[in-house]
């Protein structure tokens, strides 16, 4: 099977999942430049993946700010709709983060 018919088979990343990921840690808000800007999500920690969300304004505030600016739901919802894309446009990549979000 390729990685995009396992994809298919498996059920999405919930909100739940990500909130469950931020409290435990394999979520975080992180910064990707010298310049204490890009806000990125980063999934998996240390040696994890991490991908934009949120439009410009998480690609010009700092993650403190962003956090402290936006509905924590509204991030997990942003959060969601780039990991459903992953589903489609980059099964690879979303199976990383499912699994990372789903182990036990």
């Amino acid at each position: 099977m390729t990685d995009y018919e396992i994809a298919q088979e498996l059920p999405p990343i919930t909100t739940d999942d990500l909130k469950r990921g931020f409290m435990i840690g394999d979520v975080v808000l992180a910064n990707i430049s010298y310049a204490d800007a890009e806000t990125v999500c980063l999934i998996g920690g240390v040696g994890g993946n991490w991908f934009y969300f949120g439009g410009i304004d998480a690609e010009v505030e700092n993650p403190f700010k962003y956090a402290t600016y936006h509905d924590f739901d509204e991030i997990i919802s942003e959060i969601a709709d780039v990991l459903a894309e992953f589903k489609e446009e980059d099964p690879t990549e979303w199976l990383f983060y499912y699994y990372t979000l789903n182990h036990k």
